[in-house]
């Protein structure tokens, strides 16, 4: 459209869709000559992303947690390797019911979820804590009493730095892909308000698509 000539797209909708947020609606209208016809193609996304807030304090906040509270296992005796194996055993069986659990409302596809990735991530860290406790307990065993207690501490604390990194490299990717991806929408819009149709081509997204939000 021409500046100065309204918006020929409206939606009399608000935009509510169950477990997904609207954030916005694209559209492009295309003139094909077919021999002595010409056809007007006219064509709208929906541009959406699933809301995370259900995943994010009912799956992966817990799965955090467990995660944490795993190194629980270190802070104990380092002569006592029963204590310590029985609680990373009830931190496992706690993380293979969040599987069970969890699995219920996540999509059956044929490639892991972030979901499915922390879990297997929460998972391998609480068997290394295992691993680590029987090295420190024989190294203990061994009369090295004071090498045990710190490397013990050591042992921990890069567990530690590990599970923090861990669920950084696994959440930023996804976060930065969405945060680009509303950048390019609302691009689309600042351009959308009076500029030329060829200023479209900056944005690779949606290419000459029009875009419009869904509230002004």
């Amino acid at each position: 459209r021409r500046p100065g000539e309204g918006s020929w797209l409206r939606m009399a909708w608000n935009g509510s869709i169950p477990e997904w947020e609207l954030l916005g609606i694209s559209s492009r209208i295309q003139e094909i000559q077919d021999g002595q016809k010409e056809i007007t193609k006219v064509t709208v996304r929906f541009h959406i992303s699933r809301t995370s807030t259900f995943y994010c304090w009912k799956a992966l906040f817990p799965l955090y947690m467990l995660s944490i509270l795993n190194l629980l296992a270190l802070q104990l005796p380092v002569e006592e390797l029963g204590d310590r194996i029985s609680t990373v055993a009830s931190f496992l069986l706690a993380t293979f019911a969040m599987l069970y659990v969890v699995g219920e409302y996540l999509p059956k596809m044929h490639f892991l979820t972030t979901i499915d990735v922390c879990i297997v991530f929460c998972l391998i860290t609480q068997c290394v804590t295992a691993f680590l406790s029987c090295m420190v307990t024989y190294v203990h065993s061994t009369g090295a009493e004071k090498a045990a207690a710190q490397m013990n501490f050591w042992l921990g604390m890069l567990l530690a730095v590990t599970i923090h990194a861990g669920f950084l490299m696994i959440f930023a990717p996804h976060w930065l892909h969405q945060q680009r991806g509303t950048r390019k929408l609302g691009k689309l819009s600042d351009v959308d308000e009076g500029s030329d149709e060829d200023s479209l081509s900056d944005a690779p997204l949606l290419d000459d698509f029009k875009y419009f939000p869904l509230f002004k």
